[in-house]
């Protein structure tokens, strides 16, 4: 997945990018840092891990309600997105959004299988513990302090992995982004990306 990144960035013609990238997008954005280091200028990992099963494992509620099979009508996967509320953001969780949101997923792509097949791959990529700390790229590492799907432990393991690293720790979210939380996340991230240009454009380097 990471080579289908860095053929996006072949099509579009860009030679490297600040790379961002969430729960599994954040292993991905890992390995495409690791195995092309030349594409990225900056590396944000959300709500992700390292890859060592020891750090960041889902809690026993969460593990349940992700090995569940999804429902194969629309009106019951629709229902059962509730039960994702296990590892959203309590603070801010809406019933009724979640619904809207599994509705429109649904809609757009119903594939089953596709949530075991996330799972094999993630298992099947293995740890990045070994070259994580070669990277030499700007990095911010951002974890929700209420994550049950990949506890924060994961995110701080990442972090320190990772020399000169920033680890970001917010309070009440979860393994989503909540609405009220994205001006936040997006400021953070703004910040991260404008610091790392001026770290390349200047020739300073990072301490």
């Amino acid at each position: 997945m990471a080579l289908d990144a860095v053929g996006l960035l072949d099509h579009l013609g860009i030679d490297a990018a600040h790379i961002v990238g969430a729960s599994m997008g954040g292993m991905i954005a890992q390995t495409l840092v690791i195995e092309h280091p030349q594409r990225a200028r900056s590396l944000t990992s959300v709500m992700s891990v390292s890859g060592n099963l020891d750090y960041g494992a889902p809690t026993p509620e969460a593990a349940v309600v992700l090995l569940e099979a999804p429902a194969g009508d629309r009106q019951s996967y629709i229902n059962d997105s509730v039960k994702a509320r296990v590892w959203h953001s309590q603070r801010y969780f809406d019933e009724e959004k979640i619904k809207t949101d599994y509705a429109r997923s649904y809609d757009r792509s119903f594939y089953p299988e596709g949530a075991s097949r996330q799972l094999a791959a993630i298992y099947a990529s293995g740890s990045r513990e070994d070259a994580l700390p070669k990277i030499t790229l700007p990095t911010l590492v951002i974890h929700g302090t209420d994550d049950t799907l990949l506890q924060p432990s994961g995110g701080q393991r990442t972090a320190d992995l990772i020399p000169h690293s920033t680890l970001f720790m917010v309070a009440d979210m979860g393994h989503d982004m909540p609405e009220p939380l994205q001006p936040l996340l997006t400021s953070v991230i703004g910040s991260h990306v404008k610091l790392a240009e001026w770290h390349r454009t200047t020739d300073h380097a990072i301490r």
